[in-house]
């Protein structure tokens, strides 16, 4: 006797289970060595599109929220290599990664650029607050709230006049350079976070707009891209982003369909394992759920006899679709003057009679049936 399923926590039963046939056969080394290796083999490659799978889908949000590093565009060629040269120009060798965020505004304490690489009226290389464009996001950097570190002082000089009355563990003027500190270290801390929002800002700006390029006016930019004004250089990056997308969207298309095929090639060498432990059983107890789930199963084991219990409570097509080619006899247990079945959507169980069992449907018509006078 086997149980196909899982969901019975009786531990009568559950020693019946195939989940527990599958383990003793694990342990004996019962299982064909053709299907147990292959079902490895193809469970190891599964696992590893799963990994590249979720490793691509983390670079895709990736470039939902973060600036895409250099290194990540130059090698999937989205770059026109003109512009390759023109934008490493400026930057040492262990300089290549930060490049395109330098280009953007975002390292302003990095190299001075030769003069010769920048144009004259866009020299600065920090990003400069964006007001050009009634559409922009406002992004000035918030001030040190002067009235702060006014409170700050008069909260010291309170806590001063209060400690006159006690003793005193530490000189006056260390208590004013501690507060001085303090205060600066709080300035410091504001300015830190200040400029973190800034580049948080300034990244959602610039990747949230879309782009207005296309190949054919890329192709027109001029070769040395820091000649570009700030607006000119967000929309270029936008237009790598959205290539650098696309290459990601098809990748993760490929790997969708690979591991596609590793699933169904899997559940098909997991159904010959589960056949292997079930075709020798005499018994084999499911319900109408794993009976569809199982169906190919079900068709090699060729049942010539089905038994179904509580069937007045069964949807007919449920019933339906546990019966294989070769079933021969089929017996219904149940009691069709007490549940129903019970479809989610009443429209259908009234249009469509759909909560008339076969059960029902069959004693109503008369079908040769046997009635117990004691249970």
């Amino acid at each position: 006797i086997v149980r196909v399923g899982s969901r019975c926590q009786n531990p009568k039963i559950q020693q019946f289970s195939l989940k527990n046939a599958r383990q003793r056969a694990r342990e004996n080394r019962s299982l064909p060595k053709d299907i147990f290796h292959e079902k490895q083999r193809m469970l190891a490659e599964k696992v590893a599109f799963e990994e590249a799978l979720k490793s691509k889908q983390q670079e895709m949000e990736w470039t939902q929220t973060h600036i895409i590093l250099f290194s990540s565009f130059t090698e999937h060629l989205i770059i026109d290599q003109r512009h390759i040269s023109s934008l490493l120009a400026p930057f040492h060798e262990d300089m290549r990664d930060i490049a395109l965020l330098g280009w953007l505004g975002f390292y302003p304490d990095f190299e001075r650029i030769p003069d010769n690489f920048i144009h004259p009226e866009n020299r600065e290389t920090h990003v400069l607050p964006m007001e050009t464009n009634d559409t922009m996001i406002e992004m000035q950097e918030d001030e040190f709230n002067e009235e702060d570190e006014e409170e700050e002082r008069r909260r010291h000089d309170d806590d001063i006049n209060l400690e006159e009355y006690e003793p005193t563990t530490g000189h006056l003027t260390d208590r004013r350079i501690s507060s001085k500190v303090e205060i600066s270290s709080r300035r410091a801390r504001q300015t830190v976070q200040s400029q973190g929002n800034y580049n948080d800002r300034l990244i959602r700006y610039i990747i949230e707009n879309p782009t207005t390029l296309n190949n054919e006016t890329v192709n027109q930019i001029n070769d040395n891209v820091w000649q570009l004004n700030e607006q000119e250089r967000y929309d270029l990056y936008r237009y790598w982003l959205l290539k650098y997308r696309q290459h990601l969207q098809n990748s993760l298309d490929n790997q969708s369909r690979e591991y596609n095929v590793a699933a169904s090639i899997l559940a098909e060498y997991r159904q010959k394992e589960d056949y292997y432990l079930l075709k020798d059983n005499i018994i084999v107890a499911m319900t109408t759920t794993c009976a569809a789930k199982y169906h190919n199963i079900l068709e090699k084991l060729q049942s010539k006899i089905v038994i179904v219990e509580e069937a007045a409570a069964i949807f007919e097509a449920h019933i339906i679709t546990a019966l294989s080619t070769k079933c021969e006899h089929l017996i219904l247990i149940g009691d069709h003057v007490q549940l129903k079945p019970n479809p989610s959507v009443y429209h259908l169980a009234v249009k469509y009679q759909i909560d008339v069992s076969l059960f029902e449907r069959l004693i109503k018509n008369k079908f040769p049936n046997v009635r117990l006078n004691i249970q």
